[in-house]
């Protein structure tokens, strides 16, 4: 039974958290509820949350794809400190230059960037 267990990771691994559960679902797999669930805490960050010092190490600038959601680290204005975002879609300017609807957490969710605003998270 164990190894028939791997197959369903891949499927699982490829979901965005939220809709972890319901793929679960559609893979006939119940619910265990042996242990006692404690309240979910988000794993990933706040969109409109501060980017850490350590996590800024991470921030590649001068990318130029992203895709849907993505988590992007965001500055409006070279000042200003990251913030996270998620990006919402890629839209199409008149020019060709690539710009996106971001959700900036706070209210701020169909913001439309430049892509010289936007920081894509690197593996080291």
């Amino acid at each position: 039974m164990l190894h028939d267990s791997v197959l369903y990771l891949l499927p699982i691994l490829s979901c965005p958290e939220e809709k972890i559960q319901t793929k679960l679902d559609d893979l006939n797999i119940r619910l265990d509820h042996s242990t006692k669930v404690v309240a979910k805490t988000p794993t990933l960050p706040l969109a409109g949350t501060l980017v850490s010092e350590e996590i800024q190490t991470l921030c590649s600038w001068g990318q130029v794809e992203f895709f849907p959601e993505e988590y992007i680290a965001y500055r409006d204005n070279p000042d200003d400190p990251l913030i996270y975002g998620v990006v919402l879609e890629e839209l199409m300017s008149p020019d060709d230059n690539r710009i996106y609807l971001v959700n900036l957490g706070n209210g701020r969710d169909g913001v439309i960037s430049s892509v010289s605003k936007l920081f894509k998270f690197m593996r080291k």
